[in-house]
């Protein structure tokens, strides 16, 4: 096989909540391979570091501060994205929030927070590149969902609740663009190294017990999570559309 399927030399890649975890991880990624990244996140210091990463590996990069829950100002960031790199390829849709608590004691407030982020700000933005790339004659929306959609997890209703939801618009957007030439997949990490999680599992009998449910014994590398990223934004991936890859060691089949 071409390994040159894998890259993504020319093309320009819209990736959402990148000022930090799995977003600049993903950018970074994707610069390794080829493409040229356009950040945006409501943490614009952190990041005009990730976009300077991306620039010191050969890479075009432009940071946009957004909080993707404004639809008017996701219509900006997209027009402005489209107006100085031309284009739109790919869109990952990474942004999210994890409200945590039992559903009966969750206020309204942090209800809506959850899918006003998760599942609107992905709608907005995929609404909006989606008419870029038709123009266009096609792109690639991926989604960061999680197993957390896909089965149900203590203290994680509205974040399920909303992941859940990410999954079958991910499934109905791929149905309707699919004559575009716009392919729509979700990726379903289940625990991996980052930031946060590192925090929620400093408490050592956690992590015990969380790699006792996960077949292969240990959490994801976040190299593994962007591999993926890479694969579904590549031409390796162009006859995929409408799936969902779930990435938890085998955690969802206990």
């Amino acid at each position: 096989m071409d390994v040159h399927y894998f890259a993504l030399t020319g093309k320009t890649a819209l990736i959402t909540g990148a000022s930090g975890g799995l977003g600049a991880a993903t950018a970074l990624a994707f610069a390794d391979v080829g493409a040229d990244v356009i950040v945006a996140s409501r943490n614009k210091p952190a990041l005009e570091q990730v976009a300077e990463q991306v620039r010191s590996r050969g890479r075009q990069a432009l940071a946009l501060q957004a909080d993707v829950s404004d639809p008017h100002r996701v219509e900006e960031v997209v027009a402005e994205a489209v107006a100085r790199c031309g284009k739109i390829d790919i869109l990952v849709n990474n942004a999210g929030i994890a409200v945590t608590g039992k559903l009966e004691s969750l206020s309204p407030e942090e209800w809506n927070r959850s899918l006003a982020v998760n599942l609107n700000g992905a709608f907005d933005c995929a609404q909006a590149v989606g008419k870029v790339m038709k123009k266009q004659g096609g792109g690639k929306i991926i989604n960061v969902a999680s197993v957390a959609g896909t089965v149900a997890v203590p203290h994680l209703g509205a974040y399920g609740t909303s992941k859940a939801a990410l999954i079958h618009l991910t499934r109905s957007l791929a149905l309707e663009w699919a004559r575009h030439n716009i392919t729509v997949n979700a990726l379903a990490p289940g625990y991996f190294l980052s930031p946060m999680n590192e925090q929620a599992f400093a408490d050592e009998r956690m992590l015990q017990n969380t790699l006792k449910r996960i077949p292969l014994g240990r959490l994801a590398e976040m190299s593994e999570i962007t591999a993926i990223l890479i694969f579904l934004a590549s031409d390796a991936a162009n006859y995929i559309t409408g799936q969902v890859i779930v990435a938890d060691g085998g955690w969802t089949i206990l």
